[in-house]
């Protein structure tokens, strides 16, 4: 059986963070998505998701560097869950995307 893992998605960046890390620029975004549709009572709906994307520079893939709030970001990638404990005691799980292409979109 083949397993897939794959997340696409296009959307605007709320935040980007850069770090280096072994030498590589990685960057942290929060990228929002945006659906538009009608409820029951006929009127229209917006629901925003903000995603966790985290990205590795590499050949082939935007600049890094050039990626800020508002930029239109079309990347697709693998989905990929952290276990983590808060600062409570409490276990939680966070969920991120690993881009594998990131290109802006004008």
């Amino acid at each position: 059986m083949d397993y897939i893992n794959r997340v696409e998605l296009a959307g605007t960046v709320g935040a980007c963070r850069l770090t280096q890390a072994g030498g590589q620029t990685v960057a942290r975004m929060s990228v929002a998505t945006t659906i538009v549709y009608r409820d029951s009572a006929g009127e229209q709906v917006l629901e925003t998701t903000w995603h966790s994307v985290v990205a590795w520079q590499k050949p082939g893939m935007a600049d890094l560097a050039k990626i800020s709030k508002g930029s239109c970001l079309h990347i697709t990638g693998r989905l990929r869950c952290s276990r983590y404990t808060r600062p409570d005691g409490a276990e939680a799980l966070a969920y991120e995307v690993v881009a594998d292409t990131l290109r802006e979109v004008r």
